[in-house]
């Protein structure tokens, strides 16, 4: 992905609402299906898909959102930097973070429930999504499996955020 599609997919709404849709959705499981995410998990997901360098990290780790943050040598500095400045990255992206939520909550992609967001329905297939837009979606379904296994607390603590 280059930068233009980059600055492409950081202004198209309809993306950033389906990433958070996504990661609502891996909070849901068979045992728990109104399991949600809090606005703290929330906060973070943008800041991670939506950028080219994080993006690589999450779809390349396996271990979960521990391994995320290692110190990997398979990466470059510019790639460690990038997750180490997350803090900052969350911060920049609050008022698109709103923006997004506002908008998955008016297309009823997720509902706040219980304190949380839930994912209220199925997206239509992904035969399609365009590539440069399935892939910030994947990468937040798989940010959403690791995160559920930790409270808000432990998350933020993890990113170090």
């Amino acid at each position: 992905m280059n930068l233009l599609r980059e600055v492409e997919n950081l202004r198209n709404m309809g993306l950033s609402a389906s990433c958070l849709w996504a990661f609502t959705e891996a909070f849901r499981d068979e045992k728990t299906p109104t399991a949600h995410a809090h606005l703290g998990h929330l906060m973070t997901v943008l800041p991670l898909v939506l950028d080219n360098q994080t993006l690589d990290i999450i779809e390349r780790k396996r271990a979960g959102l521990r391994a995320l943050v290692s110190e990997d040598e398979g990466f470059s500095l510019a790639v460690r930097t990038s997750i180490g400045a997350l803090r900052s990255k969350v911060v920049d992206f609050v008022p698109r973070t709103i923006r997004a939520i506002k908008c998955a909550l008016m297309w009823d992609l997720i509902v706040l429930a219980d304190g949380g967001f839930i994912s209220k329905k199925r997206l239509p297939s992904w035969d399609s999504v365009p590539d440069e837009a399935r892939r910030p979606i994947e990468a937040s379904f798989k940010l959403g499996s690791w995160a559920r296994l930790h409270n808000p607390s432990e998350y933020a603590t993890i990113l170090s955020i």
